[in-house]
């Protein structure tokens, strides 16, 4: 048990780092959080149902810790017990396909994709360097996180 919440410690340390790397500010872009014809409604708690890392699968003890919790204009990243959210302003772009997200943390932007389909989003974000990842599939040392979140259940 002791080893399981030193591993977890050490993987959401290592994903607190992986989410504040420094990459160049983009241009404005749209953002929407209405659920309007071709958007996505993003508001609410999601339950991170399942979490790739570089390309491997995390287990279901270490993706269980975390949910996300998206408001107006903020997403919150929320590891469990004894751990601080980390809170990111974002701006999502709907123009394109898949949608891209920025997350903005002072003056570092992670750039991803996002998917919502029904009560399921999904959510590529990318560890260091300037890309995007380019789709939702995971690839070995691929360089990105990629979540699939079940919206949580009132």
């Amino acid at each position: 048990m002791g080893r399981l919440l030193i591993m977890s410690g050490q993987l959401i340390a290592r994903l607190s780092g992986m989410l504040f790397a420094v990459i160049i500010l983009l241009p404005v872009l749209n953002t929407s959080l209405t659920a309007q014809p071709g958007q996505v409604n993003l508001r609410g708690e999601w339950i991170v149902a399942e979490m790739y890392l570089n390309g491997v699968k995390q287990s279901a003890a270490v993706s269980k810790t975390m949910s996300i919790v998206i408001g107006d204009s903020t997403l919150r990243f929320e590891y469990g017990k004894g751990r601080g959210p980390v809170p990111y302003q974002f701006k999502v772009n709907t123009k394109v396909t898949p949608n891209e997200i920025d997350l903005i943390f002072e003056d570092s932007v992670v750039k991803g994709i996002i998917r919502e389909s029904g009560s399921e989003l999904f959510l590529a974000i990318q560890n260091k360097g300037e890309g995007r990842p380019a789709d939702f599939t995971p690839r070995d040392k691929d360089n990105a996180m990629r979540l699939r979140l079940s919206r949580k259940k009132s």
